[in-house]
């Protein structure tokens, strides 16, 4: 007995034998058996396709299976009723392995093999992103407690007693390994965020790409359909349009979208930010920030204490103009039921404009695919979000 699908070519049929294809075509009167009962005691049911005197094949819907006629006690042949039900029950996995293609959808089964493909590149480039951005928040977290260690020891060393040469030096001695360690860990978390950067823009590319080649397979594929359903779909072409829908459609719910009502302001886009699980903010919409800025009053009333001393960043405002920001990590960010962890902000000493406590920017808005619908005061953010 072989088993066998290499007779099975894409996207159409070919090296099946000539017989087999015109039984497909005339609604498989002609097909000589159901069941195949084996001297082993075993059963089979399908059509056969090949009957000579050395074997049988058997079609199974799936693929083929050439059986010898020594390994056979006696066939069952069912009624030409019969085997066209069963036909039409196999119709999805005929759509599915190429079996059968309707004339003028085989770019369509090619492009939904192509996506299919694509999806896996697109679930290794999260899972890079997303390990990213665990390492550089645990980072952050680091450089931010080595701050605070620094400060707590500089404490120690303005109160301790000169006189006790040894203990002083000690003292000593961790000051400077407290500041080497946070020379290490900004030199790290530099790097870190240099390939976060990186990162994230190799991730909206990716998922740019993928999102637009799949918009564009509905939409060949509703052209087509419509076309087939005026031209009318003959049954045996049915379960290549449902198969490929339900493909299309599955596809498509890997991609989770929200629509943002907005204010507008001074010609800007406003949302609604929740920061924290706690405090909601007025963010204007800016992607030309790199990152989330808030000011130092929205940063208190967050409970966010910023030191003076501590590090600094230049930032590159909408008018040209640079400012002294502190870099703080934000717990979660959420706008429109969209929450996003660990988001990168910038602290300024004033808001970055008149009534707004800041600027919603790419540390946010990098997880998304962001489209911008001015004409409706609305921010689409789209993300993949890979089913289980």
């Amino acid at each position: 007995m072989y088993i066998s699908d290499k007779e099975i070519s894409y996207p159409m049929i070919r090296r099946t034998s000539v017989v087999f294809v015109l039984l497909m075509m005339f609604g498989l009167q002609l097909s000589r058996a159901d069941t195949v009962y084996l001297k082993n005691k075993h059963e089979m049911e399908g059509i056969v396709t090949v009957d000579d005197e050395e074997r049988i094949v058997l079609d199974v819907g799936s693929g083929t299976i050439t059986i010898m006629k020594n390994e056979i006690d006696h066939i069952v042949t069912s009624d030409p009723r019969a085997k066209e039900e069963m036909v039409r029950s196999w119709q999805d996995r005929y759509a599915q392995s190429g079996r059968w293609i309707p004339a003028g959808a085989e770019t369509i089964y090619a492009q939904i093999g192509e996506i299919k493909a694509a999806r896996e590149s697109v679930l290794e480039t999260t899972i890079k992103k997303e390990r990213l951005q665990e390492e550089v928040a645990a980072q952050q977290k680091d450089l931010a407690d080595a701050y605070a260690n620094f400060e707590e020891l500089n404490k120690v060393l303005a109160g301790a007693d000169r006189s006790d040469v040894y203990n002083y030096n000690k003292i000593i001695a961790q000051v400077n390994a407290g500041s080497a360690r946070i020379g290490r860990l900004t030199a790290e978390n530099n790097a870190g965020a240099r390939l976060q950067k990186a990162q994230e823009v190799d991730f909206s590319n990716t998922v740019n790409k993928y999102t637009a080649r799949l918009l564009a397979l509905a939409g060949a594929f509703d052209r087509e359909h419509e076309r087939a359903m005026a031209a009318g779909i003959p049954d045996k072409d049915a379960g290549f349009y449902r198969w490929a829908r339900r493909e299309i459609d599955d596809l498509g719910s890997d991609l989770e979208t929200k629509e943002i009502p907005c204010a507008r302001e001074a010609g800007g886009l406003i949302v609604a930010a929740t920061v924290n699980g706690t405090a909601t903010l007025s963010l204007a919409v800016d992607t030309g920030a790199s990152l989330m800025v808030i000011s130092r009053r929205t940063a208190a009333d967050l409970g966010i204490a910023i030191r003076d001393d501590g590090k600094k960043i230049d930032l590159l405002l909408a008018d040209d103009k640079k400012t002294t920001a502190f870099p703080v990590i934000l717990e979660s960010v959420e706008v429109g039921g969209l929450r996003v962890r660990h988001v990168m902000a910038a602290v300024t000493d004033e808001a970055p404009a008149p009534g707004i406590d800041g600027l919603l920017g790419m540390s946010f808005l990098g997880n998304f695919i962001v489209r911008i619908d001015a004409n409706r005061n609305k921010v689409i953010l789209e993300r993949f979000i890979p089913k289980k």
